[in-house]
């Protein structure tokens, strides 16, 4: 070990960090300055070290300065709102996961900045936190809150997701992928099921050649809710109030659609696709029965796209 409140534990750092690929730390960010241990100083000596910074709330920030544990970013990241069971508070997950996450956001940053070296020569430093880390594995649970507030206030433990995949080569020209994606909200005084959204998609493509190929997309949406109820009020209808701030009763409703797209691509370079189709927008009123369809939207489409590619000088 080293001790780095002595000048000559800071030299011998110093000397092997010149000759040294990566360095991670995890100090409060103040620290590594205090010390002279910083990205800057220590890239003058060697230009091709990728840094990693690893701390509780980021680089900047009012709570940058502030040490950080995983139960705190468990917390502040939203992430114990949603674990544990019906009528208890929040509740810790069984692991570190916000320490573990930050690790592995910054071994993948590490990997990138060393792929990324290989074009430009040089390092760069990069740094994640444990609150980051939290954030960014509620991105799903974050985007529900967003759109279906009335649920999260509601049931905030009682939500499932499961999503299912499968892919079929027949022939080296034809491809024919398939997905299922299943969310539901569970009533937490019974378990009974209030909502589902249920999204099958089959997705058929075949290259007719090198650079034109064809597409044939078909997807249901399901999105069925039941009225709120109020378990502590003789199970009353509950009032929610909205993104407007307007207080309403919940009602039940039925969201259900079938889009199916046609579509014709042409690739004349890599990277370049232009696209050329026919879509087809149905409605009905009871989810998968296929009875009282209604037409809502069609028409074609044109659309192009194009990935860009950067590199480092």
């Amino acid at each position: 070990t080293l001790n780095l409140k002595e000048a000559e534990g800071i030299a011998t750092l110093k000397r092997l960090i010149a000759g040294a690929d990566v360095v991670v730390e995890n100090f409060r960010p103040d620290v590594k300055f205090r010390l002279g241990i910083d990205y800057e100083t220590l890239a003058t000596a060697n230009p091709r070290l990728v840094y990693a910074s690893i701390s509780g709330f980021g680089q900047t920030g009012p709570l940058a300065s502030r040490p950080g544990f995983d139960q705190i970013a468990q917390g502040m990241g939203g992430l114990m709102s949603v674990t544990g069971t019906s009528g208890e508070g929040p509740t810790r997950v069984g692991i570190p996961i916000a320490d573990l996450c930050a690790g592995i956001f910054a071994a993948q940053g590490i990997l990138v900045a060393l792929l990324e070296r290989e074009a430009s020569g040089r390092g760069q430093w990069l740094h994640t936190s444990l609150l980051e880390s939290m954030v960014y594995m509620m991105d799903f649970t974050i985007d529900q809150v967003a759109r279906r507030l009335d649920f999260f206030e509601w049931a905030p433990s009682d939500i499932g997701y499961y999503s299912f995949t499968a892919n079929w080569r027949p022939t080296d020209r034809l491809r024919i992928d398939g997905t299922y994606n299943w969310q539901f909200y569970d009533r937490p005084k019974d378990h009974s099921r209030v909502g589902n959204t249920r999204i099958p998609r089959v997705k058929m493509e075949y290259q007719v050649t090198r650079a034109f190929f064809v597409r044939l997309v078909g997807q249901y949406t399901s999105d069925t809710r039941d009225a709120l109820r109020d378990d502590s009020h003789n199970n009353d209808p509950l009032l929610i109030r909205n993104s407007a701030g307007v207080y309403a009763l919940t009602t039940p409703r039925s969201n259900n659609a079938l889009q199916g797209d046609v579509l014709f691509a042409i690739t004349p370079s890599p990277g370049t696709v232009f696209y050329a189709g026919y879509r087809s927008q149905f409605t009905e009123l009871q989810p998968f029965k296929f009875q009282d369809v209604a037409r809502t939207n069609d028409g074609f489409f044109i659309k192009a796209s194009y990935l860009f590619r950067a590199q480092s000088r």
